[in-house]
């Protein structure tokens, strides 16, 4: 894992500094990252290589820009179109998805 951060903060080091995995999926690696333009953390999404090579990146950066247009409570928000496999994204502090959403109640549609 520490061999896997080094080489996110050769490749980031001009934007972010990576701390830590905050956690994983079927699809990507997000990780806890400090903004250096901003000074500010964020949470780092990164794309499992295999998809990222396979991936087309306008493709990625249309989706970002959809998920960008949204305003809406249960949805993180990238905050930067970051590069072909990977998407900033602020508002992660805090409960996660299945206890905000028993704490509010039914999303809206």
């Amino acid at each position: 894992m520490a061999e896997v951060i080094e080489r996110l903060n050769e490749a980031l080091a001009a934007r972010y500094t990576v701390e830590r995995e905050l956690g994983s999926g079927g699809m990507a690696t997000v990780y806890l990252v400090e903004d250096l333009k901003l000074h500010r953390e964020l949470a780092l999404n990164v794309l499992r290589p295999v998809l990222a090579e396979s991936l087309d990146h306008e493709c990625f950066v249309r989706e970002i820009q959809a998920l960008a247009s949204l305003n809406q409570p249960h949805i993180l928000i990238s905050s930067d179109s970051g590069g072909p496999s990977h998407a900033p994204v602020s508002g992660w502090r805090g409960a996660g998805f299945n206890a905000r959403r028993s704490n509010s109640g039914a999303m809206e549609q």
